[in-house]
């Protein structure tokens, strides 16, 4: 039986919004906040001797302008089979490396590593170019192996996120919200207090979102279980898009909210997709069907 794989600029998406959300934390902090030369200047493991920013930790500024050019022709689509291992060791360097690394970083650091095989089986010259399919079963096979671990891995994250949280009372009892919320460090911004002030006092709306959480969570894991082609991905995308948007909007989550969009694209739009403006379109139009149905 002959095995296919497409390689579409679903994927070239994908490896973009992975590569922004490093490239912003790279462009936006000082060598001074991200790192700290007394670490780098120590002898670690042999894994961490081996990144960048330790191997030029006298000369971090050139690292830091090495990485922000592999990420930016990453995001340009060049020769994914080059990108595709240049793009895993600067994730890999700075999430070893790095003071301010969060859960983003961690994601984009084994997503990037997963996607090597996946890089180095596309003929393309751009991945932001439409659509090769290939039918050669070791490159397919391969291929569509590391792409099934990509979203085996996407489930399990939301399936731990979930799992993780059911065993704390607060998530239980509803009430973990207005702690996350009102936290010192995680909190909301002191400009958003007068409208979150309001709703955290109401505890019907804090114990839904607590609540909406868990669900949601292990909803999306649930995905896994979905036909490739449902109309329920594609609600269940906008919902986590949504979801993620509001952590970005109150916590300030940049890398993370990227890593996990690029996250949620991979794991629930068929891998065989590819982005036009008329398919754009017609996403409008399942979901606003699907948002009727769900109405009546």
């Amino acid at each position: 039986m002959k095995i296919a794989f497409s390689y579409t600029n679903l994927l070239g998406l994908g490896r973009s919004l992975l590569a922004l959300g490093t490239l912003l934390t790279l462009l936006v902090n000082s060598n001074s906040v991200l790192f700290d030369i007394n670490i780098l200047s120590q002898q670690g493991t042999v894994l961490q001797n081996t990144g960048i920013f330790y191997l030029m930790s006298n000369h971090l500024l050139g690292a830091k302008l090495i990485c922000i050019l592999i990420l930016i022709l990453v995001m340009s689509g060049w020769y994914p089979k080059i990108t595709g291992i240049l793009h895993w060791y600067v994730s890999y360097s700075f999430f070893t490396s790095c003071n301010i690394v969060d859960g983003g970083d961690h994601i984009t650091a084994v997503l990037t590593f997963l996607l090597i095989p996946i890089t180095l089986t596309d003929p393309r010259k751009n991945h932001w170019y439409g659509v090769h399919k290939t039918t050669d079963n070791l490159k397919a096979t391969l291929a569509r192996a590391f792409f099934i671990l990509i979203q085996i891995q996407v489930c399990a994250i939301y399936f731990h996120a979930f799992v993780g949280k059911i065993g704390v009372d607060a998530w239980l009892n509803g009430t973990a919200t207005y702690y996350w919320l009102t936290h010192e460090f995680f909190g909301i911004h002191e400009v958003l207090n007068p409208l979150f002030n309001t709703l955290l006092a109401n505890p019907f709306v804090v114990t839904l979102v607590t609540w909406g959480t868990l669900v949601l969570e292990f909803l999306l894991a649930a995905c896994i279980l979905l036909d490739k082609h449902s109309k329920r991905r594609y609600l269940m995308l906008l919902a986590g898009l949504l979801f993620h948007f509001s952590i970005l909007a109150v916590h300030g989550l940049f890398t993370f909210f990227f890593a996990i969009t690029a996250c949620l694209i991979l794991y629930l739009v068929p891998e065989d997709t590819v982005l036009t403006r008329e398919m754009l379109a017609n996403w409008k139009i399942k979901l606003k069907s699907i948002g009727r149905t769900a109405h009546i």
